[in-house]
């Protein structure tokens, strides 16, 4: 279920209209901090997930954080989206996290003048959809699960509570030849696979080692994480794949093979949502990339009232890049110090 577009109407820090249409790959999205690459992140994440919930056959249950009497008095109404051209999700805020909290087929008056829609190529196509968050959540897994069972809605983005569970699942039994060649990538970098045992992850090493992901190096523990959502069959063809931050705590060295695993990642089909704040990670795709992949950068910015967006599938061409002005800043820092001139010359 590629998504194409996405618009939005005075949705948290977005104000007045904003649009942004996706290639069908790997979306690259960069901007300063409080542009709303989480946020874009996380609308589209929640709401293919409610609209998921509905029109899975067999579902009878509303979800825990569905409220069918109202909105609770600790969430603020910030905002609906627009499934499918068929339905309506409201969207609240709550801390940190975006929450879906009911599913209508109307908009009643005072909400029609904001919204986020996701305009999708296909409302009838199901595939899997995975959110990686910014900070490890497995090393504490089995806390949060614990805590998220017995007192439900706690100061946990509801993305951990998903990624866990995503992670937890048993191993597919079949993986494609195009999966195991990408998990035979991460393999080379972490030196073995991810394993479960007991509540807890482990890196289990070729020589038989076993290293938990407590002691495991933050940036193997990442590509760890996805050589288990890979082997447990969650990122084949349809898929969709919301990643805030990959370069978070990752040895530049290791950026080209994250590149080559997420290339092929949408070679064999699934659709690739990044929000990065690096420019080397950006820099790498236009480099690593063939004519045949679908590549597309999108640069937030804000002008003071709203926020605009500037897409292209050539990164040399994004003009302005935030990330390459942060380069061009430090390179004229370090040339000026070289020369020794001070700021005020």
């Amino acid at each position: 279920m590629p998504i194409n577009r996405i618009e939005i109407k005075d949705f948290l820090v977005f104000r007045d209209e904003f649009t942004m249409d996706f290639c069908p790959g790997i979306n690259i999205i960069i901007g300063t901090n409080a542009t709303g690459k989480t946020t874009l992140l996380k609308a589209m994440y929640e709401s293919v997930s409610l609209e998921n919930y509905f029109y899975t056959e067999g579902a009878r249950d509303e979800p825990a954080y569905v409220q069918s009497n109202g909105i609770p008095k600790y969430i603020t109404f910030i905002g609906s989206t627009f499934a499918q051209n068929r339905h309506y999700v409201c969207l609240a805020s709550f801390q940190d996290k975006i929450i879906l909290l009911e599913f209508i087929d109307k908009l009643t008056e005072n909400q029609s003048d904001k919204y986020v829609k996701i305009i999708t190529s296909d409302a009838l196509t199901r595939g899997e959809f995975v959110y990686i968050p910014e900070k490890d959540v497995l090393t504490n897994s089995s806390g949060i699960l614990a805590l998220n069972k017995k007192y439900g809605m706690i100061p946990f983005d509801q993305t951990f509570i998903d990624m866990i569970t995503n992670v937890g699942l048993p191993v597919s039994k079949d993986v494609s030849a195009q999966s195991q060649k990408i998990l035979d990538l991460i393999s080379k970098v972490i030196n073995g696979q991810t394993s479960y045992e007991n509540g807890e992850y482990y890196i289990l090493k070729n020589d038989g080692q076993k290293v938990a992901f407590a002691t495991e190096a933050s940036g193997y523990r990442k590509f760890g994480t996805l050589w288990k959502l890979i082997r447990n069959g969650l990122l084949e063809s349809g898929a969709l794949l919301f990643w805030d931050e990959p370069e978070n705590s990752l040895n530049p060295e290791l950026m080209p093979v994250l590149i080559d695993i997420l290339l092929e990642l949408q070679r064999n089909g699934v659709q690739i949502f990044l929000a990065t704040h690096n420019h080397i990670l950006a820099r790498y795709f236009d480099l690593k990339r063939t004519k045949d992949d679908a590549v597309m950068f999108h640069n937030l910015s804000n002008d003071g009232k709203q926020i605009l967006c500037n897409s292209m599938d050539d990164y040399t061409k994004l003009k302005p890049s935030v990330l390459e002005t942060a380069d061009e800043a430090l390179f004229k820092a370090v040339v000026a110090k070289t020369m020794g001139i001070n700021g005020s010359d």
